[in-house]
């Protein structure tokens, strides 16, 4: 897969998660598919630095985690049921651990 890399800072970022989720929230990545092989991974630096500091742990690890996340979803993994949830934590882990 192709894929996009882009930051945006908080106001961006909330505009985009208003105009294509309908959530007028902040978010700290979002993840799109543009097609079956292309899709863009979007991450807010500034809430990753934020969340960082309020988890206790490096910058660097939590912008590797949302990178990580879009990317799972860009294959299809997704958290709306719990099922779901867990088995997309378990690969997170999976592949945060072997490095």
């Amino acid at each position: 897969m192709e894929v996009s890399l882009v930051f945006l800072d908080d106001r961006a970022m909330r505009g985009i998660n208003r105009k294509w989720h309908n959530r007028d929230a902040q978010a700290n990545v979002l993840a799109f598919l543009l097609d079956s092989s292309v899709g863009e991974v979007v991450i807010n630096p500034h809430e990753a630095e934020r969340e960082a500091r309020q988890a206790g742990e490096s910058y660097n690890r939590r912008m590797a985690y949302l990178f990580l996340h879009g990317l799972l979803h860009l294959y299809g993994y997704d958290h709306k049921t719990e099922q779901e949830t867990k088995k997309m934590e378990r690969k997170e882990q999976e592949v945060l651990n072997h490095t």
